[in-house]
């Protein structure tokens, strides 16, 4: 199983990317050369599809990504599917829980003129 976050930080053939502190941001056509791949991350990530189409199936959910879509993918292993030869561009942020926490932290602190 592909750890997709690690793939992306090692390759930069495929990877445009940005590390930002505990995140990342990064552009690509996604190279998937198989029907069906078997991926993992250790990242959550935000996807944003610029063109083209995928299929990312969890146990509780199926994903169908194309142009327009976008989509929260938490750490986890999943499938990818891919039904024709046409790249999926797309634009991915990836943050740790860590991140994520902090980010909720901040948007939930009463507001001043609460009561």
């Amino acid at each position: 199983m592909l750890n997709i976050a690690e793939a992306i930080l090692s390759n930069s053939t495929y990877f445009s990317k940005l590390k930002v502190k505990n995140g990342l941001i990064v552009n690509y056509n996604c190279p998937q050369m198989t029907e069906w791949a078997n991926l993992y991350t250790h990242l959550n990530h935000f996807i944003y599809t610029i063109q083209g189409e995928r299929r990312v199936v969890r146990p509780e959910k199926t994903i169908n990504a194309k142009e327009g879509s976008l989509f929260f993918l938490r750490k986890s292993a999943f499938q990818q599917g891919k039904f024709h030869d046409e790249a999926w561009k797309v634009v991915v942020f990836a943050v740790d829980d860590s991140y994520l926490r902090a980010f909720v932290k901040r948007i939930q602190k009463p507001s001043q003129h609460q009561e």
